[in-house]
């Protein structure tokens, strides 16, 4: 599986974290310090951070058909950006503490879909909104069974 992390560590320095606010989601401020390219430090910058859980998805795949699987979920982030913020997408869920990625997605898919998988196949980890966001996906192809 593809990850799309660097493995070479760098230097940052976290000077202060503060929450601004805690409720379905949380909220905090930063102010850090951080390698540069060019070598040394940087000025100390101030940035907001969404802290959010690690999630999955898994585009679910029914070989037989050969057609992928989407469902369609009402999304909040979605008002006022587009006419209809029932959304097409992928099975996905927040992956609570302790549990495992593919729990989560067996989870999912059979609450979302109505569909059990198989195999599940690890296609890549990555950050889908890194310049504010702590989330962390997990994807996945399942291979399942779908009805008309």
């Amino acid at each position: 599986m593809s990850d799309t992390t660097r493995s070479v560590p760098v230097a940052v320095a976290i000077t202060k974290r503060e929450n601004c606010f805690k409720g379905f989601y949380r909220l905090d401020r930063m102010h850090l310090r951080h390698e540069l390219f060019g070598g040394g430090m940087s000025n100390e910058i101030s940035r907001e951070l969404f802290v959010r859980h690690d999630a999955v998805c898994v585009l679910p795949y029914d070989a037989k058909r050969d057609e992928v699987v989407l469902i369609e979920q009402f999304r909040v982030g979605a008002l006022g950006k587009v006419d209809n913020p029932w959304l097409i997408e992928l099975v996905a869920g927040l992956i609570d503490k302790d549990e495992e990625p593919e729990e989560v997605a067996h989870r999912e898919a059979e609450e979302e879909a109505g569909l059990t998988f198989s195999a599940m196949l690890p296609i890549t980890k990555y950050f889908p909104s890194p310049g504010g966001s702590s989330e962390y996906v997990h994807l996945y192809l399942g291979h399942c069974e779908s009805e008309g």
